[in-house]
């Protein structure tokens, strides 16, 4: 059953225009990250087939989605992103260690695990540092949450943390926000 102009109806297994957007985004990130076609499949529960064909879309509209490559400074634009999750790291340790209520520490606490896997991601994405294909799970360890606090001036003795004093936290509410 055609309609008027030729096009075939939609089926409802076809994706939604935000389901194609979503999915093609996530296989330009896990391409980036150096993943084969059938891995990224894999992840995502596609064909290799379609990630094929998001791959040759991303290809054909690169300029219209990210603009000319000419315009962008590389180097800038990778030490800027290193540079904010480091900073929402340690602002989120400094909250940390402010925060009195377990809520609220483990709030921080999130924040600063996904600022730093951020920024693992982006060092493992330049070819810095290897990375492993599959999932991982992050295993917080007193002895590590106690030298990132040293590094940033913020563990006095084994058994007392004071902050350093900043009051600008206002990225890390808002990336508490957003990290739910």
């Amino acid at each position: 059953m055609s309609s008027e102009n030729g096009v075939e109806p939609a089926t409802k297994t076809e994706a939604t225009e935000g389901e194609l957007e979503d999915r093609r985004l996530q296989v330009l990130t896990l391409r980036l990250r150096k993943y084969s076609q059938s891995q990224i499949g894999k992840v995502l529960g596609v064909d290799q087939s379609t990630v094929s064909r998001d791959l040759a879309w991303i290809a054909e509209h690169r300029k219209a989605l990210f603009g000319s490559p000419s315009k962008l400074d590389v180097e800038n634009e990778i030490g800027e992103a290193y540079d904010f999750y480091a900073d929402v790291e340690s602002k989120a340790l400094r909250g940390f260690a402010k925060a009195t209520d377990a809520k609220a520490q483990n709030a921080y606490l999130r924040t600063a695990i996904l600022a730093r896997g951020q920024r693992m991601g982006l060092l493992q994405d330049l070819g810095l540092v290897e990375r492993q294909i599959g999932t991982f799970g992050v295993t917080l360890r007193a002895d590590v949450l106690r030298s990132a606090l040293r590094e940033e001036g913020l563990l006095i003795s084994e058994r007392a943390v004071l902050s350093s004093g900043d009051d600008d936290d206002d990225e890390v509410e808002r990336w508490l926000k957003q990290a739910g």
